[in-house]
């Protein structure tokens, strides 16, 4: 019998924080994930940071929310160990350093912090947009 050790990483804290931006339940396929987030979303739960939930008609699954720990995570107001271990899918304990949301997926930001900092969008009298400029 083995234990399994997971660390807490970059293609699950965007799998977390693409969950957190959806707000409530999201069929996993509607998220555009990566195939590197694809494979790392169900660990999400292994922190108890996101839940599959069951959604009305759907037989198949696929359908997560975020928990009020998960949200907490992202938002900094906690944070948790790096690792957990896990023997025949199910939690034995944490261990490692503990960490931040920031510090695994730097540059997350909220819709606060991304409004601030949106501009009204004009177009340039010339009709070129500037990704045409650099092309």
């Amino acid at each position: 019998m083995v234990e399994y050790r997971f660390s807490f990483n970059k293609g699950i804290a965007a799998v977390l924080g693409k969950l957190c931006r959806a707000g409530g339940p999201v069929e996993l396929r509607t998220l555009n994930l990566t195939s590197s987030e694809w494979t790392n979303a169900q660990k999400v739960r292994y922190w108890g940071l996101a839940e599959s939930v069951k959604h009305e008609g759907d037989r198949k699954g696929g359908w997560w929310k975020i928990t009020a720990k998960g949200k907490d995570f992202v938002e900094g107001r906690i944070k948790i160990q790096r690792m957990v271990v896990m023997y025949r899918n199910q939690f034995v304990r944490y261990c490692g350093d503990e960490t931040s949301f920031s510090e695994i997926h730097p540059g997350y930001m909220y819709r606060p912090d991304y409004s601030e900092t949106a501009v009204p969008h004009e177009v340039p009298a010339n009709g070129e947009s500037e990704c045409e400029l650099f092309l």
